[in-house]
């Protein structure tokens, strides 16, 4: 019987570096591919991204909605506990052989918790990274020593592993899944977007994504947006793209921020989400990227694309040089992006990898399956 490996997405952002080694391991006959996906997928509140994967023609072996209605933190609690119970439930129904997960989500304690008291091995991709401004920083933290083999994206981040779990044993450096998109994707044109958009071609495009900092009160967090939208306001001959919070605590206030303070801007444009491919084809003919999102820290710097990073979210990540770190007030935001714009392109930094990732993260996944030498 073949064995069965299955591969949880439950975020837009998680499922868009997921994508290709989704892919790369529906190729192999050794072994069944089942994937489950979760979260945000199924929420139109949150842009019902499960289109995103059917577009890829990627079949989904099962769907799991676990987030309650509200965004308190009794409510993630709530998402968690619920995840926790619908996970084991399908577990035991699939009976996998290998769980692939990606990230620090907080909904991976769930998930990956119901695995371990199934004996089910789990993969971790993007293990070994630092955020000290988010309470992902532990989250991954666990994940990574409930983890049976993991796939960093950089060499500090293997450093890290093999210091925490004691050997270097099952853990390899693979480089960055999001390199692979602008290896592989055919990427839209100027001119194909401000069509699709609706927005001024011969402008400035800034892009923007903003998500909660989980280890600030929601009061600083409403000041670093509001801060945020206000140097954004300054810039009116440019056009404004925003891709709105995630479901952290504190993301639904800040979308509804943006409905009550930007709706009267007409250079000014909100997305629940773009989709992948408008995302990253607006990330590579953006004038500058900002925000906290990690991808404006690890997939930018592939671009050459100036950016602008607030806060502390992303805090102990490595930092390129296009990348500009900037504290929550008003001026630091404001001073930013007028460096930014005024700079042009950077050289490209290929720190995160060489676009070969789902490539070896999918043979790594066979030996470990059924090389004796992985015994």
């Amino acid at each position: 019987m073949k064995k069965k490996v299955c591969v949880v997405t439950a975020a837009r952002s998680e499922y868009g570096l997921l994508r290709w080694i989704i892919m790369e391991l529906f190729k192999y006959d050794s072994f069944e591919t089942i994937v489950i996906a979760a979260g945000t997928h199924l929420s139109k509140k949150y842009g019902y991204t499960l289109t995103f994967i059917q577009d890829d023609n990627i079949k989904v072996s099962k769907c799991i909605d676990y987030l309650s209605d509200g965004d308190s933190l009794k409510d993630v609690s709530l998402s968690m506990s619920k995840c926790l119970n619908l996970f084991s439930d399908a577990f035991i129904e699939l009976k996998p052989d290998l769980l692939v997960v990606l990230g620090d989500r907080y909904e991976l304690l769930s998930i990956c918790g119901a695995a371990i008291l199934q004996n089910i091995p789990i993969a971790h991709i993007a293990g070994g990274e630092v955020t000290e401004g988010a309470i992902d920083d532990k989250i991954r933290n666990a994940v990574t020593m409930m983890s049976d083999i993991h796939f960093p994206n950089n060499s500090e981040a293997y450093s890290n592993i093999v210091r925490m779990i004691g050997t270097s044993k099952y853990v390899f450096n693979v480089g960055e899944p999001g390199i692979e998109n602008f290896v592989k994707m055919n990427l839209l044109d100027r001119k194909t977007l401000s069509k699709i958009l609706g927005i001024c071609e011969e402008k400035d495009w800034l892009l923007v994504t903003l998500h909660p900092e989980t280890k600030l009160s929601i009061e600083d967090n409403m000041t670093m947006v509001s801060n945020m939208i206000k140097a954004l306001k300054c810039f009116s001959l440019s056009e404004i793209i925003i891709t709105e919070a995630n479901s952290d605590f504190g993301g639904g206030m800040i979308n509804r921020y943006y409905d009550e303070t930007c709706s009267n801007c007409n250079f000014i444009h909100v997305y629940s989400s773009l989709g992948q491919l408008n995302f990253l084809s607006l990330m590579k003919e953006a004038k500058c990227v900002i925000g906290n999102s990690s991808s404006g820290i690890i997939e930018t710097p592939y671009l050459g694309v100036p950016t602008i990073n607030i806060g502390n979210r992303q805090k102990g990540r490595f930092m390129s040089n296009n990348i500009i770190s900037v504290g929550y007030s008003y001026y630091e935001i404001y001073n930013a992006i007028c460096s930014a714009m005024s700079k042009g392109r950077y050289e490209a930094d290929f720190t995160f990898g060489d676009g070969m990732t789902s490539k070896y993260i999918a043979q790594h996944i066979k030996d470990y399956l059924y090389d004796k030498k992985y015994d």
